[in-house]
């Protein structure tokens, strides 16, 4: 009998510690696939299809990851609005050292962000397609 009065009592403080967060993002959350960079004052083109960097998003986090040359792991925060995508506050993926701040913003420049806290117009979200334009560049990415 007490060894099920102690479940109990378990599963109870596990169900009270734990708070669901559900995400509000709808379409956005998921993996992306940037496909292209296009630099808004020159009108160049940038195909990054075999580049393999990619864009993930969940709740409000998101983690960019690079599998070329720039492989990365980076963790970046974000809000959504209906019209907008503020992308902030960006860390090294590295537990062993308490995933330190990213002060310089080269890393980040191989997925498209040119600023450590930058804000992008979300000019097209479906289910497949996402094409975001910040103040120099405009990305376009595919659902993975």
């Amino acid at each position: 009998m007490i060894k099920y009065y102690i479940a109990g009592l378990f599963c109870c403080l596990i169900m009270v510690s734990c708070s669901i967060e559900p995400s509000q993002n709808s379409t956005l959350d998921g993996f992306w696939h940037l496909e292209s960079v296009d630099t808004l004052s020159t009108g160049g083109h940038l195909n990054v299809k075999q580049e393999r960097r990619f864009w993930a998003f969940q709740v409000n986090l998101m983690q960019l990851n690079g599998y070329d040359e720039h492989s990365a792991l980076i963790l970046m925060r974000f809000e959504k609005t209906n019209k907008t995508l503020r992308c902030y506050a960006p860390v090294n993926n590295d537990r062993a050292h308490d995933d330190p701040s990213i002060t310089d913003v080269k890393s980040l420049q191989p997925f498209g962000i040119n600023q450590l806290d930058e804000t992008f117009n979300i000019e097209k979200l479906q289910t497949n397609t996402m094409i975001l334009k910040g103040k120099d560049l405009r990305l376009t990415f595919e659902r993975f």
